[in-house]
């Protein structure tokens, strides 16, 4: 013990020694690139020509020279077969880092060295925006420090101000109108499994911002990237290890005027754990397991001791507590803290990062709308009410993430990392609906009341191992590959549903109300409580080797060629546990739900001198196999490509993918067929780009993807929301979606951090997979329909102001708007259903907006270490649900959102920043429309949030 102390102390001494070095000295770090070509050099040398300390480029460009003594310095980049350069006036200050971007040029011919000064090249906010503009395909990116300047929590609300891009439901993201199976999610290049037993998508809000270094979006294919997205592959970048060491602690208050203040905040009971994300005490009872979920029914032992026993036991195990309570209002707060350096170790560097964040939220909003409404007659001249409901609904979540990576340079041709991610959330909502529901009850004065208690636990795990190499003599020839496991799980215990109905009864001497639970009136449910747990994991291998050709051309051809591995899983389980009465009457209890579910009302209330057992609630078991299914999905893939210059501005890229798929449903129902698809699909990739200018780009690209049904899709699951609510069933017959994907894109980099662009687009869609409607009884499920177009155009803007005024020198304007169009064709179906009414015979894709508009302003001034920035975002009418017969579809109405907020640097470490979010509170409404008159389905605000935070980087 003696002798693990001492070594701890000797660490902690070199450790503070090394970094109280690092305090009084500083470090140049930065890439090099080709000036042609901007690709990264590898092996460059850069040295200080007054201390001959140096350095070479790594396998991304990039070089650091340390441990400098504060100073003015000229650098020495030199590099076989291109000009020497020589870059004066590059300043180092004691404890900080100085960054450069290099540009070099091939020596066509001897032109002696280049001098430049160290404020030419300097450049702290275009790599975005660099690697843009020299990318094979058509991408959008956003950085950490854009999302902190428009308030940006998770990956989600970052993902909102991408260019065609919008968030539906806060979580997922449709890029070009496109959503779910037409999107692909990526963790640092490697495939994302989905946490959601409902769609194919990733729940972005899983990542904070403060485990991120950027976000990529790519709209048009290429063969060395999946096969399976057309709106886009949005790859989610988490932070590298830092130039320097780092160390940062964040924490940050909101306060949201709707929900911060009240004590009608609805949740259910706690578990001990809710505050770490996830449930300890929710789950199925085990005496329910041990008996393998054999419930035997009140009626079998009336006279049975020991049954009788048994089932009083699992009864009162559930616990009596079937709808939410109000609460008083917790705070919604963050904490975050990032530590991160590099080492030398066996003489190569030894880089690492440490991110963990923790937080807290709330949202509630009380008297809100819902709504249903009916076309019942073609001649009448409005819409009737099937069920018109005050909402209110509370949602409490505790979430977490953590972040590692590690890599390590063998040398300057050989870099190995690891990264592991791991997030976690946990939310508890509970919801109250209730008014007239005309369509079981013909009648306003019979009030329906709904309650939903929920937790919902999700989580992602992420495992990466990945290698960069260069193997031959020029550094030219590259070789990438990552072995990765990923894993996600979404846990709903105990999730319960209760109804009730009542009346109004009026006598000379009282008014009282006469509650029933009427099941014969809707599609409701005996109050239940339904157990749901998903579990989906991806194993996928990479590899990618890129091989230059020289030809005589003006630059290398490269040929480029690798494949991919990927499995993925699901288990998906569902059990379902309905209350019997027996001897105990509703009415009786006067609207009481929780007198009525008490303790003393659950399993044996009484015995008769017969030694019969009289019951009050009891527990059944009334789950449905066909809701419990597995899912597996094999995807081998191989591809080859080219990038082949034509002339010396004109590039051609193209090549193809194989991809071969086999994915498959089985239902835990054995009368229920199995989903299957097997099928080995060639993608081809054409894209030309052409370089006007050194800044300027041309691109047009041709290709054609694919999109495959969901797991849950493809199974026979039923599900519902509430009671009374739509019903959706998966369907095993479904086929996969083929597009063919027409882009034209105009992009100049005006300067660095710079730019204006716009880009066309068209895609065409053989049989998409929609959400239909199957009954006019609120039944619905997933379909092939013939045929889908979408097409828009996209226009961009970033510019610094200082071209109107030298006074302007610190704003900089940002500003995107997307148009798009859709067209899917309405099955066969649904327009039987509508017979005798006026409907369209198309409609757009589910999710898709017609426009999606941001704009932001930034005041950005280093020498006072001031910040300030306001952004806006509006989007469309978009198509959330279809309507039944000649019902309208109903759409979420385009909405105004505004933020704002300001920040001040203290002391060269302190960072305090004031936020306000949602400023014009615009409430969230989906409207359909009939013979020209709006109305409204859903309607509620979720209120302004004021936040409050501090970093303080050491």
């Amino acid at each position: 013990m003696k002798t693990h102390i001492i070594s701890a102390l000797v660490c902690f001494a070199l450790f503070i020694s090394n970094n109280l070095k690092a305090q009084s000295t500083g470090t140049i770090t930065g890439t090099v690139v080709d000036a042609e070509t901007g690709e990264t050099l590898i092996g460059v040398n850069v040295v200080i020509e007054e201390t001959f300390q140096g350095t070479s480029t790594d396998l991304d460009g990039q070089f650091q020279i340390r441990n400098i003594k504060p100073g003015t310095y000229t650098l020495i980049v030199s590099y076989v077969s291109f000009q020497r350069q020589i870059i004066t006036g590059v300043e180092v200050e004691a404890g900080k880092t100085t960054k450069l971007d290099l540009a070099i040029r091939p020596e066509t011919e001897n032109l002696g060295d280049v001098l430049v000064t160290a404020e030419v090249v300097r450049n702290n906010e275009a790599g975005l925006l660099r690697e843009r503009q020299k990318s094979l395909a058509f991408s959008d990116a956003i950085s950490i420090e854009a999302i902190s300047k428009t308030g940006g929590s998770n990956a989600a609300d970052a993902l909102s101000k991408v260019t065609g891009a919008s968030v539906v439901g806060g979580k997922y993201v449709y890029v070009r109108g496109l959503g779910d199976r037409y999107n692909n999610s990526q963790l640092n290049g490697v495939n994302l499994p989905s946490a959601d037993p409902d769609k194919n998508a990733t729940q972005f809000d899983l990542f904070p911002a403060n485990l991120l270094s950027s976000i990529v979006t790519t709209k048009t294919f290429t063969p060395d990237q999946p096969g399976n997205f057309t709106g886009g592959n949005i790859d989610i970048r988490t932070k590298n290890y830092p130039d320097y060491f780092t160390l940062s602690l964040s924490s940050s208050v909101a306060f949201n005027i709707q929900s911060s203040f009240t004590n009608e905040l609805l949740i259910g009971e706690s578990s001990s754990t809710d505050m770490l994300g996830f449930d300890s005490n929710r789950g199925i009872p085990d005496i329910v397991k041990e008996a393998d979920f054999n419930i035997p029914k009140y009626s079998s032992v009336l006279r049975d001791p020991e049954g009788a026993a048994f089932l009083n036991e699992v009864t009162r195990s559930f616990g009596s507590e079937i709808i939410p309570e109000e609460n008083d209002a917790f705070t919604t707060f963050s904490n975050g803290i990032t530590f991160g350096n590099y080492s030398q170790v066996f003489g190569n560097k030894l880089g690492y990062i440490f991110s963990l964040n923790y937080g807290q939220n709330v949202s509630h909003y009380q008297d809100a709308v819902s709504r249903s409404w009916v076309a019942t007659d073609p001649n009448a001249n409005e819409l009737a009410t099937d069920y018109n409901f005050t909402d209110q609904k509370s949602d409490l979540s505790a979430n977490w993430g953590l972040l590692t990576n590690v890599s390590y340079q063998l040398n300057n041709k050989n870099e190995v990392s690891f990264r592991y991610l791991s997030t976690q959330d946990g939310i508890s909502t509970g919801r109250i609906q209730n008014g007239p529901f005309i369509k079981n009850t013909q009648s306003e004065n019979v009030i329906f009341e709904t309650y939903v208690t929920k937790y919902v636990e999700r989580n992602i795990n992420s495992f990466q191992l990945s290698g960069k190499h260069a193997l031959s003599s020029s550094n030219k020839i590259k070789v990438e590959w990552d072995v990765s496991t990923a894993s996600t799980h979404q846990y709903e215990p105990n999730l319960r549903f209760f109804f009730h109905e009542y009346s109004e009864i009026s006598n000379p001497d009282t008014t009282f109300r006469n509650y029933s639970i009427n099941l014969g009136s809707s599609n409701a449910t005996l109050p239940t409580r339904i157990f749901r747990n998903l579990d989906e994991t991806n194993q996928q291998l990479n590899l990618d080797v890129e091989i230059p050709i020289t030809l005589g051309l003006s630059r290398d051809m490269k040929f480029k060629a690798g494949g991919s591995y990927l499995t993925k899983e699901r288990d998906f389980s569902e059990y379902k546990f309905d209350y019997n009465f027996g001897r105990l009457r509703y009415r009786d209890f006067n609207g009481d739900i929780n007198a009525f579910f008490a303790e003393e009302n659950m399993g044996v209330i009484d015995t008769t001198n017969s030694g019969i057992f009289r019951f009050g609630h009891t527990i059944s078991n009334a789950s449905v196999p066909s809701n419990n299914y597995t899912g597996n999905q094999t995807i081998t893939a191989g591809y080859s490509m080219i990038e082949l210059p034509l002339l010396k501005r004109l590039t051609f890229v193209g090549g193809a993918r194989i991809e071969a798929t086999d994915m498959e449903t089985i239902s835990s129902d054995s009368t229920k067929s199995p989903g299957n698809i097997s099928k080995v699909d060639i993608l081809p990739s054409v894209n030309l780009i052409y370089n006007v200018l050194d800044n300027m780009n041309f691109r047009i690209a041709a290709s054609q993807t694919l999109g495959r049904p969901t797991f849950r899709e493809f199974a026979p699951f039923q599900a519902f929301d509430f009671a009374g609510g739509r019903v959706t069933a998966g369907n095993p017959n479904l086929e996969r979606t083929l597009i063919q994907n027409y882009d034209f894109r105009w992009e100049w980099f005006m300067r660095p951090g710079e730019i204006l662009a716009m880009s066309v687009f068209y895609k065409n869609f053989s049989n998409p997979i929609e959400r239909v409607m199957v009954s006019n009884n609120f039944q619905e499920t997933y379909q092939n329909v013939n045929d889908a177009q979408v097409y828009g155009v996209e226009m961009e803007a970033r510019s610094r102001l200082d071209w109107i005024s030298e006074k302007f020198r610190f704003f900089m304007v940002s500003a995107n708007l997307a148009l798009t169009e859709s067209k899917v064709d309405v099955p066969q179906r649904e327009l039987e259903f509508a017979e005798g009414f006026d409907i369209s015979t198309s409609r757009p894709f589910q999710g898709q907006s017609p426009y999606i508009f941001n704009v932001s302003a930034y005041y950005e001034n280093p020498e006072l270490g001031l910040n300030s920035s306001i952004s806006f975002n509006r989007f469309g009418n978009r198509l959330q649900a279809v309507g039944i017969g000649g019902t309208p579809n109903i759409f979420e109405e385009g909405r105004n959102d505004l933020y704002l907020s300001l920040s001040k640097k203290f002391f060269d470490h302190l960072n305090v920043k004031a936020s306000i979010d949602n400023l014009l509170n615009a409430p969230y409404r989906t409207i359909q429309t009939y013979k020209g008159q709006d109305y409204t389905v859903t309607e509620y605000e979720l209120g302004r949030t004021f936040k409050i935070g501090i970093t303080y980087d050491f």
